[in-house]
This record gives C-alpha cells, sequence and structure tokens, in this order.
C-alpha cells in the first residue's frame, strides 16, 4: 500500500503539478517543491469538505464555506501553490466548473498575478482568465455567470454599492495575503469630530461576503494572525521560514541594530519604545494602529527632525559604502524603509548632498562592461532612486522627481537588473509586498512597523541569489522587541 501511495503521488504530480507556460521566450518548465503539492491538495480537500450546498429551497446542506487558511513563509511560492490549486478546482467533477475569483489588496500584486494566471490558461483548464478593471466591470463578469472562467481583483471593488452579484456556491474565492485587508467583517463607527455624527461603515470583506454570500473562501498569508482564521477557517498546512530556510528555498535573515547611532537624545529613543507599546496595547492589526493619527503625527515629528535626518544619512552613506567595499553586499541593491513621503523625501535630498555622484544618472557604474542588448535594456538612472505614487499636494521638485506611472515601471524593471546603476530604492510603502528581486541582500528600516507588516517588509531580503548566504535587516527605529514578537508565528 506504501508503494502504491509513492506511485499515486508521483502520477498526480506529473498530470496535476508540472506546469508550461503558454507562452515564453525560453523552453520553461515548472514544478511544485512539496510545500506546494502537500499545500494545493489538503486545501482542495477541505474546499471539498467545507463548501456549501445550497438546495433549491436555499438550505445548505454542505459546510461553513470556510475553505481554509494556508500559511507560508514569504518567497516560498504561494502564487505558484494557487496556481495548481485552481487547476485541481477546474478540472475536478466534484465542482462542475467553479468561477474562481482571485483576489488581493495592492493593484501591483494584482498585475503580478494576471500575468502569472493569464499565461497558464491550458494548465488551468479555462480560457476565461481575465483581470477585473471597475465595479461594474465586475458586476458584468460575474452577475447571471452559471459556471467556470478565472476572475482576478482588489477587493477595493468590492464596496458598499456593489449589491448581490450571484447565490451560486461553486464560486471559490482565494485571497492572496489576506491577514491585511480581507478580515475585516466587523462594522465600524465613524464619529465627526466636528459635528458629532455617526456613520456605521463595514470593511471591504464585509461586502465582498454579501456580495458572494454561498462562495467557499480561502486565505493564503504569510503573517497568520487570529482573524485571518476566523474568516477563512483553520490553518490547513504551513511552511515556516526557518523550513524555507532549511530546504534552500529562501537563505536567513540577520538583524544590526543601528538607532542608538542616528537618535538625537535617549528620550526620543524611549518615546518611540512607548509608541510601539501602545500599538501593543490596542492591537497590531494595521488599521487599528493608524487610528491614532495623533501618536503617528508625533513619531514623524521625531523621524522627521533635520538635525537626525542628517545623521541618518551620513550613517547610512557610510554603512553602505562598507559593506560595498567588503563585498558583503552582493550586487548592492538595498532598500531604504521611510515612515513618510516627505521624510523620504528630506532624506533624498540630505543624501545628496552627502553624496552626489550618486546621483548621476548612468546606465551601469563604474567598470562595469555592457553587452550591445544589456546597453539597449539599461536606462541611465542616478544610484538612488524615490519610488512612490505622485500625491497632489506635492511640491513642483518632488513631483517631478517622482514620475508617472510607467516611469515607475521602468524603475522596478530596472532595479531588477543586476547591472543596473539604479542600487538603492527609497520607499514608503510601495515594494514592501510582493516584489521579488533576489539580489536584494539589506533593508534599512526607518519605519514604524507592526507584526504582519513587518513581516512582510523584512522578507524583501530573503530570497535566493548565487552567492548570497542572508539579508540583512538595518534598525534605524528599534523594530527589535516586534521583530522578535512577530517572528515567533513564523519563524
Amino acid at each position: 500500500m506504501k508503494g502504491y501511495s509513492i506511485l499515486a503521488r508521483l502520477l498526480d504530480v506529473l498530470k496535476n503539478f508540472v506546469f508550461f507556460p503558454d507562452t515564453s521566450k525560453h523552453e520553461v518548465k515548472v514544478c511544485c517543491r512539496y510545500p506546494q503539492y502537500y499545500a494545493a491538495r489538503k486545501l482542495y480537500y477541505n474546499i471539498e469538505k467545507e463548501r456549501k450546498q445550497i438546495t433549491a429551497d436555499g438550505e445548505n446542506i454542505g459546510g461553513s464555506g470556510k475553505g481554509g487558511t494556508y500559511f507560508g513563509a514569504t518567497g516560498c511560492g504561494k502564487s505558484y501553490t494557487m496556481q495548481f490549486l485552481a487547476r485541481l478546482l477546474m478540472k475536478s467533477v466534484d465542482f462542475a466548473s467553479p468561477t474562481i475569483i482571485l483576489i488581493t489588496d495592492r493593484t501591483d500584486l494584482d498585475e503580478q498575478l494576471a500575468k502569472q494566471f493569464c499565461n497558464a490558461k491550458a494548465f488551468i483548464g479555462d480560457e476565461i482568465i481575465v483581470p477585473v478593471t471597475s465595479r461594474q466591470d465586475l458586476r458584468d463578469k460575474l452577475a447571471g455567470r452559471a459556471s467556470g472562467g478565472v476572475f482576478l481583483t482588489t477587493i477595493h471593488k468590492f464596496t458598499e454599492d456593489i449589491q448581490l452579484l450571484s447565490e451560486r456556491s461553486n464560486i471559490i474565492c482565494i485571497s492572496d495575503e489576506a491577514h491585511r485587508s480581507q478580515i475585516n467583517l466587523d462594522q465600524k463607527i465613524i464619529i465627526n469630530q466636528e459635528d458629532g455624527t455617526v456613520k456605521k461603515t463595514y470593511g471591504f470583506a464585509k461586502y465582498l461576503h454579501d456580495s458572494l454570500p454561498n462562495a467557499t473562501y480561502v486565505g493564503f498569508t504569510g503573517t497568520p494572525i487570529d482573524a485571518t482564521l476566523d474568516v477563512f477557517g483553520e490553518t490547513i498546512d504551513s511552511y515556516t521560514m526557518t523550513e524555507s530556510v532549511n530546504d534552500e528555498i529562501t537563505v536567513r535573515i540577520v538583524y544590526e541594530g543601528r538607532a542608538a547611532k542616528i537618535a538625537l537624545d535617549n528620550s526620543k529613543l524611549e518615546e518611540i519604545e512607548r509608541y510601539y507599546q501602545e500599538c501593543e496595547a490596542q492591537g497590531t492589526s494595521e488599521y487599528q494602529i493608524e487610528e491614532s493619527k495623533k501618536a503617528m503625527a508625533n513619531m514623524n515629528s521625531i523621524l522627521g527632525d533635520p538635525d537626525r535626518i542628517d545623521a541618518l544619512a551620513k550613517d547610512f552613506a557610510q554603512h553602505y559604502e562598507k559593506r560595498v567595499e567588503e563585498g558583503s553586499t552582493i550586487k548592492g541593491k538595498a532598500m531604504v524603509v521611510c515612515a513618510s513621503r516627505d521624510i523620504a523625501y528630506a532624506f533624498y535630498q540630505n543624501l545628496k548632498l552627502q553624496r552626489p555622484e550618486w546621483f548621476e544618472a548612468k546606465q551601469a557604474i563604474d567598470g562595469v562592461e555592457l553587452t550591445e542588448q544589456e546597453k539597449s535594456e539599461l536606462m541611465p538612472l542616478p544610484m538612488v532612486n524615490m519610488v512612490m505614487t505622485r500625491g497632489k499636494d506635492d511640491h513642483e521638485a518632488m513631483y517631478n522627481l517622482l514620475g508617472t506611472k510607467d516611469y515607475r515601471r521602468e524603475l522596478d524593471k530596472q532595479f531588477k537588473n543586476p547591472k543596473s546603476n539604479f542600487k538603492i530604492a527609497i520607499v514608503v510603502d510601495m515594494w514592501l509586498t510582493g516584489f521579488d528581486v533576489p539580489e536584494l541582500d539589506t533593508i534599512y528600516i526607518d519605519k514604524p512597523l507592526q507584526k504582519h507588516n513587518l513581516i512582510q517588509t523584512i522578507s524583501r531580503v530573503n530570497r535566493r541569489f548565487e552567492g548570497k548566504e542572508k539579508g540583512l535587516v538595518v534598525d534605524y527605529i528599534g523594530i527589535k522587541k516586534p521583530y522578535e514578537y512577530g517572528a515567533g508565528d513564523v519563524f
């Protein structure tokens, strides 16, 4: 029986877990890793058990509709696990060609998934795999559909006016990074401080569930929290960072604290420490933390102090240069995470004064030989660039510096090129999730981050690359305690 089991599993892998893209510049074959196989299979069986089955009288004779939660360490290939799961569901006779809705909470993640899934129509088994462009488009695509189709959308398209889309029970909603914005089912009370009026509202997740009341919901997360389990059900399978490192799928993450080197005085460090304690007391969800605008404004005034920015830029430049000189960095790729747009711009300007040579636009650093093809692919850029969207209130210099959406896409492409002169990215929110640059080995954090966002952020440096043994997290703000707190759940 054991031999039969192994043979059956091998045949299953060959049939359902070896993927050839529909189109590719080179011959590509993607075979599952063992965590992806077990996760997809376990989720499939749990969805089969927990899916709702609605009779003609409207009675549910099936399960809870909670298909389960999968926790996978960031960088372990969750998007491919989703793709394998989608194939199993589509090819299943029992599910009778379900409709699958893939939900993310960020446009860039939505675009990444769309690019992958739209190039896997033959593998998944459905020609209708399309991204949703608007709320009306979502309504048009789902309303009245009897079966089939894979639709990719962001959670933000599910709002108060979305209304009922379908009462079908063969709809499977798969949520990526489910812990962030897809667990807010509870009512929120918003009080207008000026006139005292009260408004009752709900989060996107509530409107999603109301519009598809009989669907089965599956959550993928790199940061397990209790609220995720409440919405999607128990953890069906998990794959931790430690397992990922041991299996050589990702590299270990090393911490270096440098907050004391740029603090103006100990009282400021203590104030930051108190801020973290208050956040932990309130709860560690980003939504709860950002409710305290007064605390954030106070924190930004500390972090944005001109003398502190000057000390930060000096220490960063010296630290970065030393790593390059010692050969401690693979390709010199680094990311600096700032607390706000204004602080990021002030840091950028200060660094420019201290290292003006870093801001000369080049295709590659001096001494690097380029082929003709590489010369055509590489865009002349400074070594340091800010990566964030433009704001309508930005002053002219900052507005012009940040560029258009197409320009940001080009920055994305260039940062992922090992030979590009673009080595240091200054960010606030962008590129902290779902952004894979294997050569990136150092991240400098100067922003208050809590559990789930912190884990996502530090995981930017855990991707494997030739010669890369570890990823380095440099802490300028005092994230060590939240880091240790969060790590206990995922390492």
